[in-house]
């Protein structure tokens, strides 16, 4: 006989609820000792969320529960959150692939649907690369490709400066802090230009409104550019690839090589994805010169 889970445990626990007892999440986030989950709307009376947040809290030996409300709002990315149970900071020491993010999960975001792609930047061959992060957060995607993949050096730009500053404690928890440049602010006021072997554009939906920025950060040579976006689910890559081409000629550039990967569903018929995309400069034009006739002519 199978060993009871600790879902099966709640269910146990809550089977005061009847029959919405099949409502309760049967997935979770843990961050650290913070769990993060989310509850359909109109189920539970406030009494009954707060006593299954501490049921949760029990099984699960959280300290903090939340309640993802859904989605991030404005430019400061900012999470939907409500607490649930629990008291003092949220904020939580995670580790993931072997790199410390510090983060508090009440006031930045954190998406557990882009553990591959984190996971992917680490696998990434990128000894000696200058990379340029558009929209660091605490560190999601740069972090491993300092920690993991070789990358020399990141210039991190970001917004929100509850970010920064986690940023700056998780390049120091990772050991990477003196090959780190944090740069707080608007990306396109305080991106760096023509330094960057590799540029991260993590920014959707409307990831292409900044394909100028991250352009000019390449280095003249061209360098690859990680471009984020939402697109369609039946043809992920033409979108983002007939966005970065046109912004790509407009700054005197070319694609030269391209792959597109699924990040994760985001609405029906659309998606997340990247497209890695290695940009060079567009060719020297030749002026195509006109002999006449009697020019060409030989006696």
């Amino acid at each position: 006989m199978p060993r009871p889970t600790p879902y099966d445990d709640i269910q146990a626990r809550l089977s005061s609820l009847g029959a919405r007892v099949a409502s309760l999440p049967r997935k979770w986030e843990r961050l650290g000792d913070v769990l993060v989950v989310r509850l359909p709307d109109d189920t539970f009376t406030a009494g009954e969320t707060e006593a299954i947040a501490a049921v949760y809290a029990e099984v699960l030996r959280a300290r903090i529960v939340l309640r993802d409300r859904g989605g991030i709002k404005g430019d400061l990315r900012e999470p939907d959150i409500v607490r649930l149970y629990g008291e003092g900071s949220a904020e939580t020491l995670h580790v993931q692939d072997g790199i410390r993010y510090r983060l508090d999960p009440e006031r930045v975001m954190w998406s557990s649907g882009n553990m591959v792609e984190r996971i992917r930047m680490g696998q990434l061959s990128a000894h000696g690369d200058t990379v340029v992060d558009l929209f660091a957060g605490i560190g999601y995607l740069t972090l491993p490709l300092l920690v993991h993949a070789g990358a020399e050096r990141a210039v991190c730009c970001e917004l929100n400066p509850v970010s920064a500053r986690f940023l700056h404690e998780n390049a120091r928890l990772n050991d990477v802090a003196g090959r780190i440049e944090v740069r707080q602010g608007d990306c396109r006021d305080v991106a760096p230009t023509g330094v960057a072997d590799r540029v991260l554009l993590g920014w959707f939906p409307g990831g292409h409104r900044y394909l100028d920025v991250a352009l000019r950060a390449l280095k003249p040579e061209g360098g690859i550019i990680h471009y984020h976006d939402t697109t369609k689910a039946d043809a992920p890559e033409d979108e983002l690839l007939d966005h970065l081409a046109a912004a790509a000629a407009a700054a005197g550039r070319r694609i030269v090589s391209s792959g597109c990967r699924v990040v994760k569903s985001y609405a029906p018929g659309v998606v997340h994805a990247v497209l890695d995309a290695g940009l060079a400069p567009l060719p020297p034009r030749t002026e195509a010169t006109y002999t006449s006739p009697a020019e060409g002519a030989t006696a």
